[in-house]
């Protein structure tokens, strides 16, 4: 009776421990599996020069100047539409960066598509023309204490809000990466802007510039970083970048595990450079496509036509209802190693007579009223930061090692025990039994 109680308790326990090792095993492998990789600080004090210095798009909120789409009236041949009637045609133009504001009328877009038409004119060459250009905006650039000239370190670039100016530093036109070993207000970028500012009824933005922070690499899509910075005023903006760098392990995860790609894992049709940011804008132009037969003016990476003026309003449509290429985020998984950036800034309103001196020697003469001053620079330190793997191979099994040792008593001697009586003793055995038996014989 004895034997018999303590046999079923011996038996309890013995599937208790098995259940609880399985539950265990289940938990670890699912975390394993689920939640593979960790990221930690290397280091809050890497210099300047470990991080790229971020390709700078600056943007005039006023994408449509009243003052040059006269002059480009002036030069046109129509008819059939007075001349206010179609200065008012171009400055709806407007509508291609505030589509759910600008109120749109398609009958103008009728009439301004006829006159360019018959002029042989393109909205890239509306926009080239009635937009403010580098040449313009741009009235003194200084970068890593020296003045350079401002089309050596600019260029002119298309985005969604309109004709802006891009800087890429020296390597402007190869549109490689940056670096610079300068920190501070007076190390790395300073910039005398002249904005220009001329408001109508179709225009709904801030009296300023819209400034884009990006890598040189990627496109200057909706989620690079922005900031409106008002006229006539001094701005610093500070610099803080994060770089995130990967362990050997972690290219050694799927692609599912890790959420993120390596260079060369994604190739990308119009893009040498993948990034989350190209990947976006591709599908984007692939799904204007689709709907409208041609793409946005801005799309200069991409060879299909450009939509005219009859066909933009299937553009803007499209662009106030179509939500769906947020839902590209899935098949535009980030990069495993890249660099993001935060900004902080300072406003300083300024008088006319603060500008004439921005640094010893320089001389500024005839500033208007919307003169700004920009002070683009890193901080001192950055931020590194590491993704590596939570748990490795041989983690996992240590863990596994672990559980069993706990619930089961179980070991690798152990295994080779229960390996060695369930194989080579039985067959021990069975010859020890046949040779006893021949001996009996």
């Amino acid at each position: 009776m004895v034997f018999t109680v303590f046999s079923i308790f011996w038996a309890m326990v013995t599937f208790c421990s098995i259940g609880m090792a399985i539950y265990m095993t289940t938990l670890f492998w699912d975390r394993y599996t689920s939640n593979p990789t960790r990221t930690t600080v290397t280091t809050l004090h890497a210099p300047t020069i470990a991080l790229p210095f971020p390709a700078v798009t600056l943007c005039n909120e006023n994408i449509v100047v009243e003052s040059k789409v006269r002059a480009l009236v002036e030069t046109l041949n129509y008819s059939n539409v007075s001349e206010d009637d179609l200065i008012n045609c171009f400055l709806q133009l407007q509508a291609l960066t505030n589509q759910d504001q600008v109120i749109w009328n398609v009958q103008d877009f009728q009439k301004l598509h006829l006159v360019l038409h018959r002029n042989n004119l393109t909205i890239l060459d509306v926009i080239s023309r009635v937009g403010q250009n580098c040449e313009e905006m741009l009235l003194n650039c200084q970068w890593n204490f020296m003045s350079v000239n401002c089309s050596e370190v600019f260029r002119n670039t298309y985005s969604k809000l309109g004709l802006c100016c891009t800087f890429y530093g020296n390597l402007r036109f190869n549109k490689k990466q940056t670096f610079t070993d300068n920190y501070g207000t007076e190390g790395t970028l300073s910039l005398v802007t002249n904005p220009k500012v001329e408001p109508n009824k179709y225009f709904l933005g801030a009296m300023g510039l819209r400034i884009l922070f990006h890598d040189a690499l990627s496109y200057p899509d909706f989620r690079a970083l922005k900031k409106i910075i008002t006229t006539g005023t001094q701005t610093q903006i500070q610099i803080f970048g994060t770089k995130i760098v990967c362990s050997s392990g972690m290219s050694k995860l799927a692609l599912e595990q890790r959420g993120c790609v390596f260079p060369g894992e994604v190739t990308l049709r119009h893009f040498t450079t993948y990034s989350d940011a190209n990947c976006l804008i591709e599908k984007q132009a692939y799904e204007m496509m689709d709907i409208c037969g041609c793409v946005p003016f801005y799309y200069d990476f991409i060879d299909f036509p450009k939509c005219n003026t009859l066909q933009l309003a299937c553009f803007i449509e499209a662009s106030i209802r179509n939500e769906s290429w947020l839902e590209y985020s899935d098949d535009c998984p980030a990069s495993c190693e890249d660099t993001l950036y935060e900004v902080k800034t300072t406003q300083v309103k300024l008088e006319k007579g603060d500008f004439y001196y921005i640094h010893s020697g320089d001389y500024i003469e005839n500033l208007e009223e919307h003169t700004t001053q920009l002070k683009i620079y890193f901080v001192k330190f950055q931020k590194i930061l590491q993704r590596d793997l939570l748990f490795s191979t041989v983690s996992l099994i240590a863990s596994f090692g672990g559980i069993y040792s706990l619930f089961m008593g179980c070991s690798l001697i152990t295994i080779c025990e229960i390996i060695y009586y369930c194989t080579l003793r039985l067959f021990v055995k069975k010859q020890i039994s046949k040779r006893t038996m021949d001996s009996r014989k």
